[in-house]
C-alpha cells in the first residue's frame, strides 16, 4: 500500500495561513467578551482597544527597528520578509480600530472637529501611513498636490482616504496603479480614488457600503476584513454634509468618489 505524500506549503500559503488564524484569534477574542453579558458596551471598547491594541504596539516598534537596520544589516530576502510582517501588523491595527470605532458610533454616536486644512496634506500624510501595505502588495498611488483647502475633520477624513485605499488593495488584487484625484467645484470638493484592477460586479455594489458586508470571497476577494470600512466611511461623509458613491465595472477597475461642500 502506498504511503501518501504529504503537499509541502509555500511560503505564501503558509503566510495565508497565518493571516487567518491571526483575524480568527481577533475575533474569536471579540466573541468571548461580547457573551459575558454583564459587560456594558462602552466597557467593550476600551478592552477592545487596550488589550488587542498594547501587544501590537511593541512589535511595530522592533519591526521598524529591524528594517531601519538597528539590529544589523538586513538581506534583500529578510527585508522583504519583514515588510509583510510589518503589513500586516498594521492590517491588525487597523481591523482593531474598525471595531472599536463601529461601537463607539453605535453607543455615542459619531463626533467630527471641523477645521480649515489643506486637503493634499490630509492625502500625503495617509498614503505615508499606508506605505507598507502599498509596498507588499506593489501598488504605485499618485495624486493631486492641488492646494485646495476645504473645512473638514482632517482625521475623519484622513480615515474615508485610508478605507478607500485598503478596500481598493483587498478586493482590487489585479490592480497595480491606484490614483487619488480631486475635481474643485463650485459649492463642493469631489475627491476620487480610482484603481485599475478587476473591478467589483454590478449585483454586489449596492451592498458595499451596508456594515459587515463584503465582496464574495470566493470571487476576485482575497484578503479579508471586517466589511466596516465603507460604512464608516459613509457615515463621516455625511455627517460632512457630502455624498459617497461607487463606480465599477469587472476588469476596468473601480473609482470610489465623495464629495465635501466648500460651505460648512
Amino acid at each position: 500500500m502506498k504511503k501518501q505524500r504529504r503537499k509541502i506549503l509555500s511560503e505564501d500559503e503558509m503566510h495565508n495561513i497565518r493571516e487567518l488564524e491571526q483575524e480568527k484569534i481577533l475575533l474569536s477574542g471579540v466573541q468571548d467578551i461580547l457573551n459575558q453579558k454583564e459587560l456594558k458596551m462602552s466597557e467593550l471598547c476600551a478592552i477592545v482597544s487596550h488589550e488587542f491594541k498594547t501587544p501590537l504596539v511593541p512589535i511595530k516598534a522592533y519591526l521598524e527597528m529591524l528594517l531601519e537596520g538597528n539590529f544589523g544589516k538586513l538581506t534583500k530576502k529578510q527585508e522583504e520578509k519583514i515588510v509583510i510582517m510589518q503589513a500586516n501588523a498594521e492590517r491588525l491595527f487597523g481591523l482593531i480600530e474598525e471595531i472599536t470605532e463601529f461601537k463607539k458610533i453605535e453607543i455615542e454616536g459619531l463626533k467630527i472637529q471641523k477645521k480649515r486644512v489643506v486637503l493634499s496634506q490630509i492625502i500625503t500624510n495617509t498614503i505615508k501611513s499606508l506605505q507598507n501595505a502599498t509596498k507588499e502588495n506593489k501598488i504605485n498611488i499618485i495624486h493631486d498636490p492641488s492646494p485646495i483647502t476645504i473645512i473638514c475633520d482632517p482625521d475623519r477624513i484622513s480615515t474615508v482616504i485610508k478605507n478607500l485605499i485598503k478596500n481598493s488593495l483587498d478586493i482590487s488584487t489585479q490592480s497595480n496603479r491606484l490614483g487619488i484625484y480631486v475635481k474643485d467645484n463650485e459649492d463642493e470638493v469631489e475627491i476620487m480614488v480610482k484603481d485599475n484592477g478587476v473591478g467589483i460586479r454590478k449585483e454586489e455594489q449596492k451592498f458595499l457600503f451596508e456594515k459587515f458586508k463584503q465582496i464574495d470571497m470566493s470571487s476576485t476577494r482575497e484578503k479579508g476584513g471586517l466589511g466596516l470600512g465603507l460604512y464608516l466611511s459613509k457615515k463621516i461623509i455625511q455627517l460632512h454634509g457630502g455624498k459617497i458613491w461607487l463606480e465599477s465595472q469587472p476588469e476596468k477597475g473601480t473609482a470610489v468618489h465623495f464629495s465635501l461642500p466648500k460651505n460648512q
